[in-house]
């Protein structure tokens, strides 16, 4: 455990209070009360934990585990991917705090840095908000988690880099311009405007301060159309903290078509309970389309249910059809566990404007592409995409020359696992030949 003042150490805040980087929040969630009570209602065999390792657990850690959990499923971050990624813990809160978060990070299955700030104050989310931002932007994470205690609870907020949540398909709620910590109210305002780069006349100030106006911020950007910046103030730790939110870029998530609902669960009562909930949240057609977009991004687990698309009245009837045991209408069954292996070609593969559908419509493709393109700018005599897709001006022929052949098949065959992944689907193994076997290692 740190204390409050090394956090501040090693997180500092730049002197200058110069324009800074934006950073993505992903998800934000808040329960300022216990939501079940532990022992009746904690869905224990939803997160792999055996009577005795709940009973072990203590009161405080399933209901962190489950704030961070809907945090991460609503940022449309994909748990497979975790194993990979860099991510930090960041939690403010009260003195023994750490085990806890400690515990729920194993229960979750995150390997994560840990810091755990010991403050009080209406404002721990912000400043925790604050810390991790400042994370994100030295390039220390890939993501991270910032949590603190609230009330008798806790509330969670996903943090990430934008060119990471544009390549990944990540959700983003809104983007955290600028944050400030300090002791005069003037100061801390005028730095969080400064870094955020926007005068503070065209700062909205949250209704409430704090770490409910900071979820209330979150929730209501974007909402009005005339509030495109909101500022929310509060106190942590004895030091006055701000954070300035704006509006993000609007999503280039794939427009493909989605044809049918798609609701998963580890068992069939559960599946039940998630169809109902949906029943509850859909109201229209609008509410469905975005429940279905959701569903994508979401874990696919083994009970699965899948309700073609059409008017809501219609859907819904079916979903309760299904619910009061009646068959064919919708398609539901049980999943197995398939073994997918990814198979690497070797050079030769490579064709003029090869993926270039994929490319055009698919965000994940084509940022991993751009991926390859930016890491061999300088080593070879022309961009790699200009080879790929030359257009009318350039010489279609060059593909086949070794020199871009060899890295061109690496790039494709790594921006459709890129792809495939983002799609939940994980090789059980990868094999390759010649150069598709350092892209096998690669993948």
């Amino acid at each position: 455990m740190r204390s409050l003042s090394e956090c501040y150490s090693s997180n500092r805040d730049p002197q200058d209070a110069g324009p800074v980087e934006p950073v993505a929040l992903l998800a934000s969630v808040g329960r300022p009360q216990p939501a079940f009570d532990v022992a009746q209602e904690f869905d224990r065999a939803f997160f792999g934990v055996d009577a005795e390792g709940a009973r072990a657990m203590g009161p405080a850690v399933p209901h962190l585990v489950e704030v961070v959990y809907e945090a991460l499923e609503l940022s449309g971050v994909r748990f497979s991917k975790l194993g990979g990624t860099r991510i930090a813990w960041i939690h403010v809160g009260h003195r023994g705090d750490e085990v806890d978060v400690a515990r729920a990070a194993t229960v979750l299955g995150v390997q994560a840095e840990v810091e755990h700030a010991v403050a009080s104050g209406d404002a721990l989310l912000i400043l925790a908000l604050h810390l991790g931002a400042q994370r994100v932007r030295a390039g220390d994470t890939d993501l991270c988690i910032a949590t603190c205690t609230w009330d008798r609870g806790y509330a969670a907020v996903l943090l990430g880099p934008t060119d990471r949540a544009a390549a990944e398909q990540w959700r983003v709620r809104c983007l955290v311009a600028g944050t400030a910590t300090g002791a005069a109210e003037d100061r801390v305002r005028r730095d969080a405007c400064a870094r955020a780069a926007i005068p503070e006349d065209a700062i909205r100030s949250a209704p409430s301060d704090g770490t409910a106006g900071l979820l209330q911020a979150v929730a209501w950007l974007g909402q009005d159309d005339d509030v495109t910046w909101f500022a929310v103030d509060g106190q942590a730790g004895g030091q006055l903290v701000r954070v300035v939110l704006g509006v993000p870029e609007p999503s280039t998530v794939s427009d493909t078509l989605i044809p049918f609902l798609g609701i998963s669960a580890r068992s069939l009562p559960s599946l039940a309970g998630v169809v109902r909930a949906t029943i509850d949240q859909v109201s229209n057609d609008e509410d469905l389309a975005t429940v279905a977009a959701d569903a994508v991004q979401r874990p696919a687990f083994e009970q699965r249910l899948a309700v073609p698309l059409g008017p809501w009245p219609e859907v819904k009837a079916r979903m309760e059809q299904w619910l009061d045991g009646a068959l064919g209408t919708v398609a539901a069954g049980t999943a197995a566990d398939p073994a997918v292996v990814f198979v690497v070609p070797p050079a030769g593969a490579q064709l003029v404007n090869m993926g270039d559908e994929l490319y055009a419509s698919e965000p994940a493709f084509r940022d991993a592409l751009h991926r390859c393109d930016r890491v061999t700018r300088g080593l070879l005599p022309r961009a790699l995409l200009s080879v790929l897709y030359p257009g009318h001006d350039r010489d279609p022929e060059a593909i086949d020359d070794p020199l871009f052949a060899n890295p061109l098949t690496f790039a494709i065959a790594w921006s459709l696992s890129e792809l495939y992944r983002g799609r939940g689907v994980e090789p059980l193994a990868v094999l390759g030949g010649g150069v598709g076997e350092l892209c096998a290692a690669a993948i």
